[in-house]
């Protein structure tokens, strides 16, 4: 996806719901002392520096009230594609591993998967994950819910551990030779 120039006025900093793992204690030690070998922009293992710092972000959600002159998606394409980056920057291994983000427009959801293929960063056409218009379909959005986070619980944790707490081994054993 490609920005236009009048668009980037869709720009905030972050998006405004972002779940995460939370890692363990030895998982977190191992981090903060790989740390020490990188500058302060580095500490993080997302594509933010305020107080989600610690957590590896599995999905975002962006929501904007229905005709708002701002489209949310812009601002999921941003986010993610940041988190992307900064994984990239790491040797994370993002290649592996997709990112996924919601935008919501009124009563109506819909997701996109975010990836990198051959250096570029794609973003899926928008998937329709839900609306709100009736009890019933918020049961669904809470049935996909819950289905991402048990992903995350599986394949993105396993992914955590391989890419990030693995590079976190790496960079400390270099260190110490």
């Amino acid at each position: 996806m490609s920005i236009k120039s009048d668009a980037t006025e869709n720009i905030n900093r972050i998006v405004d719901w972002s779940f995460g793992l939370e890692l363990g204690f030895e998982d977190k030690r191992l981090i903060k002392e790989a740390y020490k070998w990188c500058d302060d922009y580095e500490h993080s293992l997302n594509q933010t520096l305020s107080y989600v710092d610690e957590y590896p972000l599995f999905l975002d959600i962006e929501i904007k009230k229905a005709n708002a002159s701002r489209d949310p998606e812009v601002q999921i394409a941003t986010w993610a594609a940041a988190g992307i980056l900064k994984r990239r920057h790491h040797g994370w291994n993002s290649i592996m591993i997709r990112t996924i983000a919601i935008a919501v427009d009124g009563h109506e959801w819909y997701y996109h998967i975010f990836f990198e293929l051959a250096g570029d960063i794609i973003m899926t056409e928008a998937a329709k994950f839900g609306d709100t218009r009736d009890h019933n379909s918020v049961w669904t959005i809470f049935h996909r819910l819950f289905n991402v986070s048990r992903w995350a619980q599986t394949d993105y944790a396993q992914w955590v551990r391989d890419a990030i707490v693995g590079w976190a081994k790496g960079k400390i054993q270099y260190k110490h030779d």
